[in-house]
């Protein structure tokens, strides 16, 4: 990992001392990604946008958010290559709790994430006015 601090220092909220910098690295699927904001114990910690070049089955992503132990924790927003954007609450760097995802095709779905996927009530909107408006599973739609 290549690291570049600045001297500036701050306390992250998990009350670890916290340092502002960058940070850039190879994620455990061979991702390259680069960081900038709070470090703690040598991981992104706190407040800080992450840009990688890949994340699973997208393509170029922003993060800017809530970090904890170098993972997407808290709230924050993920940006897609594809214009996709997520707004909402994060866990170990899943989507989970309360969140809106809207994509480029102009449809959203808005509610409840469990694990990064849609689970639980929400309201999903095509774009077409079509909406589904329920109790959602894995994904799909119960009604």
């Amino acid at each position: 990992m290549n690291e570049k601090l600045s001297k500036k220092k701050k306390t992250a909220a998990e009350s670890l001392e916290a340092i502002q910098g960058t940070l850039t690295g190879v994620d455990e699927k061979g991702v390259p990604w680069t960081y900038v904001g709070d470090i703690a114990d040598g991981k992104p910690q706190g407040k800080g946008k992450m840009t990688k070049l890949e994340d699973g089955y997208y393509y170029g992503v922003v993060y800017e958010g809530d970090f904890v132990d170098g993972k997407f924790h808290g709230k924050g927003k993920l940006t897609f290559s594809d214009s996709a954007v997520y707004e909402g609450g994060f866990v170990d760097g899943k989507r989970h709790g309360k969140g809106k995802i809207t994509y480029s095709d102009g449809s959203s779905y808005e509610g409840d994430f469990v694990d990064d996927k849609f689970h639980g009530k929400g309201i999903k909107t095509y774009p077409d006015g079509r909406v589904e408006d329920g109790s959602w599973k894995d994904d799909e739609f119960l009604g």
